[in-house]
């Protein structure tokens, strides 16, 4: 079940798009995508185990070279280089993908939240949940 609103994620956009500076323009973009992202419906036989979910944001934390709590490209591609796909697809090309698509800001980093609403469970559902375990694989 997903996050719930009396008002769309459009209708909180309007509200919020007054007088905003860049940065806060860039906040709104994000809050406004993880809005649309927490209302989409999860289908019941996805799940995320915990240590799934631990790994993932330990990346975020230990990706944070510099401690401002972004992680820029040039750092998450030196915390996962030693790390192996299990497909065997390139970590480096992949980790691109993953960056580009969760940096809805366009500032070349990601927050916490683009990097885990819009990284781990949007990227997760649009490239058919491969961070999630599905019932019927138990």
């Amino acid at each position: 079940m997903g996050f719930k609103t009396e008002k769309s994620p459009a209708e909180i956009l309007k509200t919020v798009k007054k007088k905003l500076t860049p940065e806060q323009k860039n906040n709104a973009k994000i809050t406004i995508a993880a809005i649309y992202e927490l209302f989409t419906e999860t289908p019941e036989d996805v799940y995320y185990s915990s240590n799934m979910i631990q790994s993932f944001l330990g990346l975020f934390i230990v990706a944070d070279r510099n401690l401002d709590g972004h992680v820029e490209l040039h750092e998450l591609i030196k915390a996962t280089d030693d790390m192996k796909l299990k497909d065997g697809e390139d970590i480096k090309e992949f980790m691109k993908k993953f960056f580009t698509y969760a940096d809805i800001s366009e500032d070349k980093k990601l927050s916490l939240a683009e990097w885990f609403i819009l990284g781990f469970l949007s990227f997760n559902r649009n490239n058919d949940y491969p961070f999630a375990e599905r019932l019927e694989d138990s």
